[in-house]
């Protein structure tokens, strides 16, 4: 049974870079603009390594990504960051510098951040509209 592959992806001027987990080796995708196209590419790249290995084809389901949160916020301008400021406490100001990599949050702020994405998503997908 194939293992979760698990990518890193953080924003560099040229694009974003990404890397396994537990890899010393990264590099460089330009011109990626959504998600979908990023997990397309991950996925081509991790078929193209496992047919040079003689290994099983790869999917979607079996790659975890990780962002950094310029990355994060980059790729899913629908989370509004100032009003994700606000629901979670943290100052506008200071989650900017995060979202543009001039900072980096600690452990605890990554959590109440992620924390404060995934209850927004949680909301989101109990919502109904009148019809």
């Amino acid at each position: 049974m194939i293992q979760k592959i698990v990518f890193y992806i953080e924003k560099v001027p040229e694009g974003y870079r990404y890397c396994v987990e537990n890899s010393d080796k990264s590099m460089v995708m330009v011109g990626i603009d959504s998600v979908p196209e990023l997990m397309f590419q991950l996925e081509q790249v991790c078929n193209l390594c496992a047919e040079n290995a003689g290994q099983a084809k790869i999917t979607e389901d079996m790659i975890t990504v990780k962002y950094d949160l310029p990355a994060l916020f980059d790729f899913y301008k629908e989370v509004n960051w100032a009003a994700l400021s606000r629901r979670i406490g943290i100052s506008k100001s200071m989650l900017s510098h995060y979202k543009n990599g001039h900072r980096q949050p600690s452990p605890k702020q990554l959590h109440r951040i992620l924390a404060g994405i995934h209850e927004l998503g949680q909301e989101l997908s109990k919502l109904n509209l009148i019809i």
